[in-house]
């Protein structure tokens, strides 16, 4: 442990267990009228968020103390063990949770999201691509296999159907192709394809169309499509400046039924007001520049790209998440990280919170031996 204090990046650790501190706390507002309901007992979601988060803390500390190099050289069988486990939840032990979709798997004790994991190995195998590819910018040995290589990640998450996940996987490893590795001459052809897919595959379910014109005006079908939208809106818009305070939310007694879960951050708005909302957003800005910060100070780079797509990651999530609660997008079922409850989830997130924490190491020897030759 002394190793890890001395080595590591204490900056990113603080500020990682500040969000998960403010979600254990929200966990816990936003749950126990559901806990109480399904549980007799306030606190049962709360319990089971603690122990994801001790799981998850133990593994960051674990992660973080495995070399950038067996990441590298295991990123494609990472891959792959996730791509099976995404597998599994159309087998006997896949599970809907009453819902129209098979994204868990039943472990009897708890559930397991693959798609969660898959974000985090898709991640390794896009910078294991890009970084040991000597021919990035040709089509045919880099463009080709790197769209092969993000429908392969993708495909499996949109079969389950989780068009949201698959959105958020699809549009990071696009990104860290386009900004590290691909041609300039394919960036517009390649947007234009991924622009294309995701416009048929949302309009050819009349459910996916219907939850985007929901956003529109989520008082038009009040009671329908409309009601998980309007009643997020009347949370955060009830909060005001300051909010109502700690525990005190309206919405999340039976109006806002994924109040700790995918619309917690509307009753992080609603109890803590515009103040305790934007102090949020500002941890999430700071962490997010850390872990750029340390990327891209990094020389090696596998640990550049590795760590932009866990910011991007980190950042694409939260803002969906963010812009579902404030009706500016649509419905997706996105947890914000660090803060939604969910063990896989907060799980995947503080491992690759992890892997940028070994990445630092690196980064921090190389700033002392600067500052000792100066």
């Amino acid at each position: 442990m002394k190793g890890f204090r001395t080595k590591s990046d204490l900056r990113l650790l603080l500020l990682t267990l500040i969000l998960c501190v403010i979600g254990l706390v929200m966990v816990f507002s936003a749950s126990f009228p559901y806990s109480l309901r399904l549980h007799d007992v306030s606190y049962e979601i709360f319990l089971k968020q603690l122990l994801f988060f001790g799981i998850g803390f133990v593994l960051m500390i674990l992660v973080s103390n495995i070399p950038l190099r067996f990441y590298r050289k295991h990123a494609y069988l990472l891959l792959l063990v996730a791509l099976f486990l995404s597998g599994l939840v159309f087998t006997p032990l896949g599970t809907n949770l009453g819902t129209f979709s098979r994204r868990w798997i039943d472990l009897r004790f708890t559930t397991l999201m693959p798609s969660d994991i898959i974000k985090g190995a898709s991640i390794l195998a896009m910078a294991r691509f890009i970084a040991g590819n000597r021919r990035p910018q040709s089509f045919r040995h880099g463009t080709l296999p790197a769209f092969v290589l993000i429908a392969l990640c993708c495909i499996p998450v949109m079969l389950q159907p989780d068009t949201s996940t698959t959105f958020i996987i699809g549009a990071v490893l696009f990104a860290l192709y386009a900004v590290f590795a691909m041609n300039l001459r394919h960036l517009l052809p390649g947007i234009g394809v991924v622009t294309g897919l995701l416009a048929l595959y949302i309009g050819a379910d009349p459910y996916r169309w219907e939850r985007i014109t929901a956003m529109w005006n989520p008082l038009k079908d009040y009671y329908g499509s409309g009601w998980q939208l309007a009643q997020s809106l009347f949370a955060v818009a009830s909060g005001g400046v300051f909010g109502r305070g700690l525990a005190k939310s309206v919405q999340k007694f039976s109006n806002l039924s994924e109040a700790h879960n995918d619309f917690i951050f509307a009753v992080l708005a609603e109890e803590f007001g515009f103040i305790g909302s934007m102090l949020v957003v500002i941890l999430y800005v700071l962490l997010i520049m850390r872990i750029l910060q340390i990327a891209l100070n990094h020389p090696d780079r596998f640990a550049q790209v590795t760590g932009t797509g866990i910011a991007a990651l980190i950042a694409l999530q939260a803002m969906v998440n963010i812009l579902v609660s404030l009706g500016l997008a649509p419905p997706t079922g996105v947890t914000l990280p660090f803060i939604s409850y969910g063990g896989t989830s907060l799980m995947m997130f503080m491992g690759l919170i992890g892997v940028v924490l070994q990445i630092s190491r690196k980064e921090r020897r190389e700033t002392t031996a600067d500052e000792s030759t100066d």
